[in-house]
């Protein structure tokens, strides 16, 4: 009687032991698949977002090339970052790191404002009026007159900065008074606004000349 008690004992034991194996299993194989699962959807999910990002860049970057060449055209070539940052509606830091880019592609030319501020120039060609009909060439022929001819003279392999004859109504623009002293531009505006520019300016002058700056016409004379 008690070997039968323990024999049905043990086939009880046994019988949830085998009850409790594949419910086991199967709640261990749902938890591995459940995190499989997420871990498939966070990588979806920061794919979506990369290329989300990607993708705002690229509309960032259309929309500022196309504000970038309407004020090019409509200021004939110049533009500040200031001028871009308020016609996009972006932050400044990414409207200036646009120019510099821009301006080191297409080599600009620059120069700072008496405010402190910097003033991109790109150099646009001139618009043709295409209502305007084109003149007609006539050849006409020069009577021939006998002329001396000049010697060719050599390409210099290092010209000499322009010296400047003794004519008042001469003038420069920052970036030719920047070759003949041969400084940056940026140097020439920071200077010009300062009152020892004349003395300064004979200094670096390779002829000991001193200039002055006219903000009429934006450009330099030798002072008197």
């Amino acid at each position: 009687m008690v070997k039968n008690s323990n024999n049905l004992q043990k086939g009880s034991i046994w019988g949830y032991l085998t009850l409790l194996l594949p419910i086991s299993l199967t709640a261990v194989a749902s938890f591995e698949s459940g995190m499989m699962f997420w871990a498939i959807v966070a990588t979806a999910g920061l794919g979506w977002v990369y290329k989300l990002y990607q993708q705002q860049q690229k509309n960032q970057l259309a929309h500022l090339d196309s504000v970038f060449y309407r004020l090019i055209k409509e200021n004939k070539g110049r533009v500040t970052a200031l001028d871009l940052a308020m016609n996009a509606k972006l932050p400044g830091s990414k409207v200036q790191e646009y120019l510099d880019k821009r301006a080191s592609e297409f080599a600009a030319d620059f120069e700072v404002t008496e405010q402190g501020g910097i003033l991109y120039y790109f150099q646009v060609a001139p618009t043709v009026n295409q209502s305007e009909t084109p003149a007609v060439k006539i050849a006409v022929k020069e009577p021939e007159i006998t002329r001396e001819k000049t010697p060719e003279k050599s390409p210099e392999l290092f010209p000499i900065a322009p010296k400047v004859a003794a004519n008042p109504k001469i003038s420069f623009t920052q970036t030719e008074l920047s070759r003949r002293f041969k400084v940056h531009a940026s140097t020439i505006g920071k200077w010009k606004v300062k009152p020892e520019f004349a003395e300064w300016s004979r200094e670096k002058d390779p002829e000991a000349i001193a200039w002055e700056y006219s903000t009429e016409n934006k450009r330099f004379y030798p002072k008197d």
